[in-house]
Formats: C-alpha cells, structure tokens, sequence
C-alpha cells in the first residue's frame, strides 16, 4: 500500500525551506556591533581621566623620496589612571611644548615650538602595544644639517569631558652638525 503524503505538506515545504535558507544565510551575529546600538538597561562606561603621563623620546629622521631628510622626535605617550600600573585609552587632545634646556629662564617661559593634536586627530594616534594603549606622534624640527639642539620637552593632555594631564620634562639631544665659530680674519682666510 503507498500512501501518499497529503497536499498540505507540499504547500508548507517552500515555506520551510524558505525559512531554513534565511537561518543559515544570517550568520552568528544576532546583535548589530556598533556603538549607539546597546541595550537600555546598559550603562557607558565613563571616559577615564588619567593623572600620570608618560611621554618617550628619540630623536629620529623622515625619509621621504626626492625630498631631503627632516630631522625630528618620535614619541610614544602613554597615560595611566591613580595608582594603575596598566595604561588606558584616552578621549582628548594633546599639545607638546619643545623648549631650548640650555637656555631655561624663569622670566621667560615661553616654548620654541608648540605641536598640537586635536581630539580627533589624537585619537587616530592610538595602537596596541605589548604594555597596552600608547599614542605614536612625530615632530618635525627642521632639514638634517642643522645645529645640535638639547631640548625639554613637555607633554600637557586635556581631557575632552575637563581635566588637564602634564608630563615631567624630558630633554633631549637633537642630533646636528656642530656650528663653528670663527674668531679672527686669519681663520676666515684658512678656510
């Protein structure tokens, strides 16, 4: 005896199988992965404030095809919150003041170069590293050539929500080509 299987189910297997094809073509992510789209009972986490700024130096040159090489600092500044050994990530800018060590004075405070980083642009900065979230910046000084430069370099951070973050002063040497001074005609003539 064959039976054989009733009309209804023949209606219902397109529906099905529709089904079943939309399921396994959706994928894994049932939830949409972006930042405004969170659920209402979860809260923000609040954007920390660090009290600590470490800010690393070396002096290094910019390579660039057809052009002469730029002499520099590249740096590498991390923040920390109170006590916390492990640094964090950051919503801010910062500005980096580059003063002459040889040449501090008490009544005149005012930097030789100042290099600013919005919000915006310091957040394109950030990258992982081994110790955690750091912030690259490179500073351009001048064409290589120039003089030998010791320089105190400052690292103040403001925080987008307030609050205001500075380094220790770091100086460094900015390697050159050492300046000459002449002191008689027969030296100018020598040469």
């Amino acid at each position: 005896m064959i039976v054989c299987p009733s009309s209804a189910v023949y209606r219902l297997a397109p529906t099905v199988v529709c089904l079943l094809t939309l399921l396994l073509c959706s994928g894994c992510q049932f939830t949409p992965s972006t930042k405004k789209m969170r659920w209402p009972w979860t809260k923000e986490k609040p954007i920390p404030q660090p009290d600590r700024v470490l800010a690393v130096w070396t002096d290094t040159v910019l390579h660039q095809t057809g052009q002469s090489g730029v002499r520099g600092f590249g740096g590498r500044v991390y923040f920390y919150e109170q006590d916390e050994t492990d640094p964090i990530e950051v919503d801010g800018g910062l500005a980096i003041y580059v003063f002459d060590a040889d040449k501090l004075q008490a009544h005149d405070q005012r930097p030789l170069r100042k290099f600013v980083f919005t919000a915006e642009q310091f957040a394109t900065h950030m990258s992982r590293t081994s110790l955690g979230p750091s912030y690259s910046v490179w500073l351009p000084w001048g064409e290589v050539g120039g003089p030998p430069l010791r320089l105190s370099l400052i690292a103040r951070y403001e925080g987008s929500a307030g609050g205001t973050t500075i380094s220790e002063p770091t100086v460094k040497l900015l390697p050159g080509v050492p300046v000459r001074s002449i002191e008689s005609e027969q030296e100018l003539a020598q040469q």
